[in-house]
């Protein structure tokens, strides 16, 4: 830990350069972005030098204007600062003894959070993940945490040994609804699940729970009139039936009934999983397959 006397030794020995200089280059060069390593390094080192023997003028010249402070919960003023080079906070929090005590290092890292979503489509998201694990795995968000991060893998798996069971006997229970075969698809879709609905709620199984649940009390399950949010909710985990995949029209060619594979539940609890983690569903199919493989290996 640095003591006064320490700090007042290493301002000492900062020779020649001014902070002011400093934060000029660091601008001037965009971040020291086409420097050698070795020479990018030694510009960052005077900058945290600086910063860690008079912190005060550092973050006096780094302070945004007020407009840009934030308030924690308890009230308090967040003061935030200039953006710094990733690469240049990543030095830092290795040289600080305890970044979190640092308002500059933290800014910073609030300023990364904040630009994940609306650089969901850019490279420069990567980045910000990477500094983000790199200073504490535990600041990525859950939503960003894609399948290749530990411990996310065997989270998919265990929902997935979940979820298909369930699943299984739900749509096994849905395709035996033989009723009327009138009208459009979509209709024919409707009362299927009017009639699974009823029997779902007759036999106070694991979806009659989760059907109370959804609709907000057993109360509002009702066997004479469905709900239309039952209707809406049981479609979200049934397999979609009404998509059907049209071949290109070609006038030369034999003309062949449009077909449909019917998605297994397996697809669709991969697809499920997919919409509930905000991950792809090809990211999904690795993490299980990357789980399945640590499990034989260890039997």
């Amino acid at each position: 830990m640095d003591t006064p006397k320490n700090e007042q030794h290493q301002a000492q020995r900062l020779q020649g350069r001014s902070i002011e200089d400093i934060l000029a280059e660091l601008k001037a060069s965009d971040g020291a972005k086409h420097y050698s390593p070795s020479a990018r390094k030694r510009l960052f080192n005077e900058f945290i030098r600086y910063a860690t023997a008079d912190p005060t003028r550092v973050r006096a010249l780094l302070e945004r204007s007020p407009e840009y402070d934030d308030t924690s919960p308890d009230g308090e003023v967040i003061k935030n600062y200039a953006a710094l080079p990733l690469l240049l906070v990543l030095q830092w929090v290795e040289k600080c003894p305890d970044w979190r005590n640092e308002p500059i290092i933290c800014s910073q890292i609030a300023d990364w959070l904040r630009s994940l979503p609306a650089l969901r489509n850019y490279k420069h998201r990567t980045r910000y993940l990477d500094g983000l694990r790199q200073v504490d795995p535990d600041l990525v968000p859950s939503t960003e945490q894609g399948a290749g991060v530990y411990g996310v893998d065997q989270h998919l798996y265990e929902w997935q040994q979940r979820l298909l069971p369930v699943l299984e006997d739900l749509h096994d229970r849905y395709d035996d609804q033989r009723g009327s075969i009138h009208g459009s698809a979509v209709e024919n879709r409707r009362r299927k699940i009017i009639s699974l609905y009823r029997d779902l709620v007759d036999e106070r199984g694991f979806w009659h729970g989760t059907l109370s649940r959804a609709l907000g009390g057993p109360e509002k399950l009702n066997t004479q009139e469905v709900p239309s949010q039952a209707i809406e909710y049981l479609g979200t985990w049934l397999p979609d039936d009404t998509r059907t995949s049209t071949p290109a029209y070609n006038p030369a060619g034999p003309q062949r009934p449009t077909r449909r594979r019917p998605e297994t539940v397996k697809a669709f609890c991969i697809r499920r999983l997919s919409d509930l983690f905000g991950l792809s569903q090809q990211t999904v199919k690795n993490a299980l397959k990357r789980h399945r493989a640590k499990i034989r290996k260890d039997q």
